[in-house]
């Protein structure tokens, strides 16, 4: 499907695309009336542009569960779709690009897929009714960058825990998420300076019951806490450190 396809055209509703699509251009359905996206049989979909559902304010549902091809959604891809309650990614996503999902004002909640590496810039911002994203299975998530989930303000908790490739969290992820109050880290994990709403507890480590870990058997015993702990710029007030650790390996928090 070619760029602007279907750009700012009125006259469509719900949109089911063909087994044999493999590329959804630039613009394509761009601030169309489209109400329902089913990409469940697109098996073949490998490229899916920026700007392609951007701005699709009448759009309730995007399915696209069945893109096994799909590695990457191009920037901007569903910017600005105000009324999406319900979102289905792909299973072998890489990467969610720069303000894919920024906007999205009535999305409740979001599974990532196990085979996610990057959250990009801004990919969740201003996304105000998000109260629950799942990154249990994220194994493979080594980055989160500058505003991924900031204004997020109905997010009450994160849990990082299961996220063993992860290296680094901007410090501005999570800015103004103002409903948060906890968020749970995986060990072996240099802290950086990660801004929190001042009520928000953190812990290092699985939470309690069976941890969203690679294998069978126990993880990993606790390890060092890493790196900057003090530096959060006055936010942090609590800190929860699991069982057999003790003080942090370097520097102390306050």
């Amino acid at each position: 499907m070619g760029a602007f396809a279907f750009h700012r055209y009125t006259g469509v509703g719900a949109v089911t695309l063909p087994a044999t699509l493999v590329q959804v251009g630039f613009r394509a359905f761009h601030a169309s009336s489209v109400t329902m996206l089913d990409l469940s049989a697109c098996a073949k979909l490998e490229s899916v542009d920026e700007w392609a559902f951007r701005g699709c304010t009448g759009l309730r549902l995007a399915t696209l569960g069945g893109c096994s091809r799909l590695r990457r959604l191009g920037p901007f891809t569903f910017q600005g779709c105000t009324g999406p309650t319900h979102l289905k990614l792909p299973p072998r996503l890489l990467q969610l690009n720069a303000k894919a999902f920024q906007g999205c004002a009535s999305l409740p909640q979001v599974a990532l897929p196990r085979s996610l590496e990057s959250i990009d810039d801004q990919a969740f911002e201003g996304c105000t009714q998000l109260q629950r994203v799942d990154l249990s299975r994220c194994v493979a998530l080594a980055t989160i960058h500058a505003f991924a989930f900031a204004r997020c303000t109905a997010l009450a908790s994160l849990d990082l825990s299961g996220c063993h490739a992860l290296v680094s969290i901007a410090r501005s992820a999570l800015r103004g998420c103002e409903a948060l109050r906890l968020v749970r880290l995986p060990l072996h994990f240099d802290l950086g300076a990660l801004e929190l709403p001042p009520t928000c507890l953190l812990e290092v480590g699985p939470g309690p019951g069976p941890g969203p870990g690679p294998g069978p058997g126990p993880g990993p015993g606790p390890g060092p806490l890493y790196g900057r702990a003090a530096h959060w710029a006055g936010a942090l007030r609590n800190l929860a450190m699991p069982p057999g650790r003790s003080n942090p390996s370097r520097g102390t928090v306050q």
